[in-house]
């Protein structure tokens, strides 16, 4: 639902397709659903998620080859490449959070809170595997050419 509510235009033909379709009557959803749509905490929100989608997911679903990002050549799709990206994408987070933070609006606050959560969750899980905490200079060589070649999922 986060990207139907990105836009106005997309939220405008969202309200207009609610009224024109939607019997006000007989419809025991309409009120919360023309709540939620008119909201403007929901289009922040969906804002919000859009940019951790772009940021994060998306990303993350490309470098392990999820959906149909398995059909496009990645020659980082290995253990080493999640490595650098997650190490990538960390630092790129931490360095949006002091500029929401700046603002003064509680969305950006809230869009900093939301970043934080993320960093703080990837960094938990990479301290749970001695691959990604060692640094790569650190690190056998042999076990550094093993995990290059090593399958990210179960199915290789």
């Amino acid at each position: 639902m986060f990207c139907l509510l990105d836009t106005k235009p997309r939220r405008d033909l969202i309200v207009e397709f609610f009224n024109e379709q939607v019997d006000e009557k007989s419809d025991l959803l309409n009120l919360p659903v023309l709540t939620y749509v008119q909201n403007e905490w929901a289009k922040e929100c969906a804002t919000i998620m859009r940019s951790v989608a772009v940021d994060v997911i998306f990303p993350f679903m490309e470098l392990l080859d999820i959906d149909d990002h398995k059909y496009l050549s990645n020659p980082d799709r290995n253990w080493v490449g999640v490595k650098v990206v997650l190490t990538e994408k960390i630092e790129e987070l931490k360095r949006k959070v002091p500029a929401l933070e700046g603002t003064g609006l509680s969305v950006d606050k809230l869009h900093a809170a939301c970043i934080i959560e993320i960093v703080d969750s990837l960094q938990r899980q990479m301290k749970v595997g001695k691959f990604f905490t060692d640094p790569s200079d650190e690190m056998d060589p042999d076990i550094f050419e093993k995990m290059k070649g090593a399958a990210l999922g179960n199915l290789g």
